[in-house]
């Protein structure tokens, strides 16, 4: 579920919700829109975008928030700590103890499912009856 505006408004800072589940979004530069800042925000976290690609995946019956960078730069947020990701890095925030640790991954697996695909290498049955069931 994405909750954003039916516009943005001229040079201010384009920002969107990701209320829960996941999402992948491919950004154009805040040059091309006056400077507008564009933002992902979710219940835990901030994502400040750059001109990039980057996938969140923040699912109600989750306890972890994943971050997952393919192009370009992105700023995660959470709390004081703000965290640049690099391509094929991914923050993974646990809405438990606000831990935030990175991770390099294989950024085809985290986004195949834009293709209709999944990756379930290395994953539990009960992981991947998860992702079948959603």
């Amino acid at each position: 579920r994405l909750r954003y505006p039916v516009a943005f408004g001229d040079g201010g800072t384009r920002e969107v919700t990701l209320v829960h589940g996941e999402a992948y979004f491919d950004v154009s530069p805040a040059a091309m829109h006056r400077g507008a800042k564009f933002k992902v925000r979710n219940r835990f976290q901030e994502v400040e975008v750059l001109g990039t690609e980057f996938n969140i995946r923040a699912y109600r019956d989750e306890t972890q928030i994943y971050t997952t960078l393919v192009e370009g730069q992105v700023l995660v947020g959470h709390q004081h700590r703000k965290q640049f990701l690099a391509p094929a890095q991914q923050s993974i925030l646990d809405t438990r103890n606000n831990n935030m640790a990175l991770a390099t991954v294989d950024t085809s697996k985290e986004v195949s499912w834009k293709q209709g695909t999944f990756s379930f290498q290395d994953k539990t049955l009960k992981e991947i009856m998860k992702v079948l069931s959603r």
